[in-house]
């Protein structure tokens, strides 16, 4: 079951790959399959440790790395999250709330927010996103049908959706535009 989800999906460094992104049109999509639902994305958050922060001009670049993976974040000059930038440094723990973007086949986040957090945060925050969805999972389990996702799956690619139709934002049904 597709489940799209119109909020900021808590993420891991290493769900952000090439691998999981899907264009449909100018967007792009970040998926993560879990427990037999695809949850499908723009808006993530996400945490890491700043691995390094370069560029000027219109943009700065900062990667960002958790558990042996990373992913780039494109701080643009005239964002909200711009002047968070000067307040960081290489090994500094971040939480980022961004919109994921693909320019030239090169992933990266777009953040919204960008803020320094203490270390112990990453294992708190790991905590969180099994959290978060085993709730998306629970909140959907009163709507499937009969016959459990497995059923609803099918009833889904065969065009019914669930609820008559569409995929999910999470917490609301989502007509598919």
């Amino acid at each position: 079951v597709e489940v799209f989800i119109d909020a900021y999906l808590k993420v891991k460094v290493a769900e952000i790959s090439p691998d999981r992104i899907v264009g449909e049109g100018p967007n792009y999509y970040l998926v993560v399959d879990w427990r037999g639902l695809r949850l499908k994305t723009r808006k993530i958050c996400t945490v890491g440790f700043i691995e390094s922060v370069s560029g000027g001009g219109r943009f700065t670049d900062v990667v960002l790395s958790h558990d042996g993976a990373s992913v780039l974040v494109r701080v643009w000059s005239d964002s909200s999250a711009y002047e968070s930038v000067a307040g960081i440094s290489t090994k500094d723990a971040v939480k980022v709330l961004g919109t994921l973007r693909v320019f030239r086949e090169n992933v990266y986040v777009s953040p919204l927010i960008l803020r320094k957090v203490g270390p112990e945060y990453l294992l708190e925050f790991s905590k969180r996103v099994e959290r978060d969805r085993e709730l998306i999972f629970a909140s959907l389990a009163g709507r499937v049908p009969a016959g459990g996702l497995a059923k609803a799956e099918k009833e889904f690619k065969g065009g019914g959706g669930l609820e008559g139709g569409g995929a999910y934002c999470y917490g609301h049904p989502h007509p598919r535009a």
